[in-house]
């Protein structure tokens, strides 16, 4: 019987597909059987239309389960759901307690970034999640006060960097671009699109590249080219005006001063990109430094924000001396 039982498991493992415990908390019933990986086996945990228990996914998520697992059939009917919720929530976001709008749909976008990881070439997820951002982005220019608090909100989730990185940082861009006093309110919004699907082209990098603690030069560069992957993803799929597409593309150009700067070598020799130009482009890249170097990566530990700003100042002061006196009284104020 035990050899049965586990012939029927390893079949069952071909049909079957994760599904983030995280994402299942957001729902009340299953609408499929949902299994957990225990051991060698799949155990079935929640029966097709019985309720999820969240206390349950809690004691998994204790235990170091991260996934369960579901059919197909089952996952689509989750994200059917999942959208029809996402989608009211966005449409309601002006009615009722602002943070805790706020904080539920910035809980709905990490899910939706998830999905749209796990498919970037789908035009629905593709969709789903940038009606979803702007939304948000929107909502943010109104109530200026957000973006602050719903970074301290989403931190309490531990998402996995690649989902927390384009959330956290775009709340810190969209949140400075308005401090500037410079902006009109659809440039603030577009820039937090901009922050929000930069990364997209990290979906193209295999999973297991993500915690590496001491990538080589060619895995390097593989990370450093997630940026013109995302741009392709991204070209003529989203209603971004183009300079917003270059942004996107640069984001990183920032990023081999910034090993020079780590290995103590000097700048000087360092030829400066023509192409790039724009403090735009520099606050989107500067935040995903920041929100990198604070929250820290399994490549490098946590920083201090006062030693994330003391590498910024070196980045920033030539070009852009006021504005990064400007971001220092932003972050101390954001982060009080």
């Amino acid at each position: 019987m035990g050899a049965i039982k586990n012939l029927n498991s390893s079949l069952l493992g071909f049909k079957l597909r994760p599904i983030s415990i995280k994402e299942l908390a957001l729902h009340i019933v299953a609408p499929g059987d949902l299994y957990r990986f225990e051991g060698s086996q799949y155990v079935l945990t929640f029966k097709e239309r019985k309720r999820i228990d969240r206390d349950h996914l809690k004691t998994f998520l204790t235990q170091g389960h991260t996934l369960l697992y579901a059919s197909e059939e089952t996952i689509s009917k989750l994200n059917r759901h999942f959208k029809e919720m996402f989608l009211k929530t966005a449409r309601s976001l002006s009615i009722g307690d602002p943070s805790q709008k706020g904080k539920k749909q910035i809980s709905y976008l990490s899910v939706s970034l998830n999905i749209l990881y796990n498919d970037p070439l789908s035009d629905d997820s593709l969709n789903l999640h940038f009606k979803g951002s702007q939304n948000l982005g929107n909502f943010l220019v109104q109530n200026k006060n957000l973006p602050a608090k719903l970074y301290k909100d989403l931190k309490k989730f531990h998402h996995h960097y690649i989902i927390s990185q384009p959330l956290l940082s775009s709340l810190l861009t969209i949140g400075f671009f308005d401090y500037l006093r410079v902006f009109q309110d659809k440039e603030l919004e577009n820039f937090f699109l901009t922050s929000m699907f930069k990364d997209i082209g990290m979906s193209f990098i295999p999973k297991e590249k993500y915690e590496i603690k001491n990538p080589n030069a060619d895995e390097k560069k593989v990370f450093k080219g997630h940026s013109d992957s995302s741009k392709k993803i991204l070209d003529g799929r989203l209603s971004l005006a183009r300079n917003y597409l270059e942004i996107i593309e640069n984001h990183h150009f920032l990023s081999e001063k910034v090993e020079k700067l780590r290995a103590g070598e000097s700048l000087s020799n360092l030829k400066h990109s023509e192409n790039i130009t724009g403090i735009e482009t520099y606050v989107v890249a500067v935040m995903d430094i920041i929100v990198a170097m604070i929250e820290g990566r399994p490549y490098q530990d946590k920083h201090s924000l006062f030693e994330a700003l003391d590498l910024v100042k070196k980045l920033m002061e030539k070009e852009y001396p006021t504005e990064f006196k400007a971001l220092v009284l932003y972050l101390r104020k954001f982060f009080s």
